[in-house]
């Protein structure tokens, strides 16, 4: 997949002091094994290895937590990839914090989760369920990794009730909707544009229980990234109906057209498809 960023954006974290130390360090010292050998030649990915200063820096990260937060992992499906890196992140962040729990499901074996992904159009993991006490949940599909990781604890600490710090006529259009809304939102590991559009739909999500917001690391579901015409990132859909390319110059703006996105997706009088909103300069 091409890969290439929406528009410049002033890129400023929601909480910018432990995350961006968190992905700091990470993105220094974060880094796999290459494959080793069975004794009957057959090749295995070991563990990854993660450094102490990783362990520490995502232990600071989540140290603000306030209240339990589950994350499930749901694997297996024709075209999962990466699903042991991803499990070894996610112990690594479960066992950095005495709020988070993680749990690992087969979707195979997991006839409601399945059914629960396949309705949105996912056929395989790896698939991740972040679980708040009393709160939405938040999704990601794929693996968390480098720029991507940083809205990803965002999301846990979102689920633990963080504040979502939305300006005042988003947090009152979002107590005040009504309707069933389903975000997408596609990103790559190395995309800058994308946090704040990640940080805005899990923001959502955890501000209205009619939302369920979706983010998609591409390079591990490229089927639905060609279904949904990912060809920039970030790529963002709101109920399969409107979409945008790319991010707004500020976090609030990029709230705002997120507000007019769901209005326009909501309007019967849009004729239904594939009907694109373009950011004002």
């Amino acid at each position: 997949m091409h890969e290439k960023s929406g528009r410049p954006a002033l890129i400023s974290f929601p909480f910018p002091g432990l995350f961006l130390v968190a992905l700091a360090l990470v993105l220094a010292v974060w880094g796999c094994q290459p494959a080793g050998d069975q004794p009957g030649g057959e090749k295995t990915r070991p563990p990854a290895r993660f450094g102490e200063s990783v362990k520490d820096a995502v232990a600071e990260a989540l140290a603000p937590l306030e209240n339990p937060v589950n994350i499930y992992l749901f694997s297996g499906g024709q075209g999962e990839t990466d699903d042991r890196e991803t499990r070894d992140l996610l112990e690594l962040i479960a066992g950095a914090s005495p709020k988070v729990s993680f749990s690992a499901f087969s979707l195979g074996e997991d006839s409601q989760a399945k059914e629960f992904f396949s309705n949105l159009g996912v056929s395989h993991g790896p698939a991740i369920r972040i679980q708040g006490e009393g709160r939405q949940p938040l999704f990601y599909l794929g693996l968390p990794e480098r720029k991507e990781l940083a809205p990803f604890l965002e999301g846990i600490a979102l689920a633990s009730g963080a504040p979502a710090d939305l300006p005042a006529p988003v947090e009152d259009f979002l107590i005040n909707l009504q309707e069933e809304v389903l975000i997408r939102i596609f990103t790559t590991p190395d995309c800058g544009y994308c946090p704040i559009p990640v940080n805005l739909a899990y923001s959502f999500a955890s501000r209205s229980a009619k939302i369920t917001s979706l983010v998609f690391g591409s390079h591990q579901f490229p089927k639905e990234s060609q279904a949904f015409g990912v060809v920039t990132v970030p790529k963002i859909w709101v109920n399969d109906k409107v979409f945008v390319d790319g991010t707004a110059p500020s976090r609030e703006m990029m709230a705002m057209t997120l507000v007019g996105m769901i209005r326009q997706a909501l309007d019967e009088s849009v004729p239904p498809g594939k009907f694109r909103v373009r950011i004002a300069n």
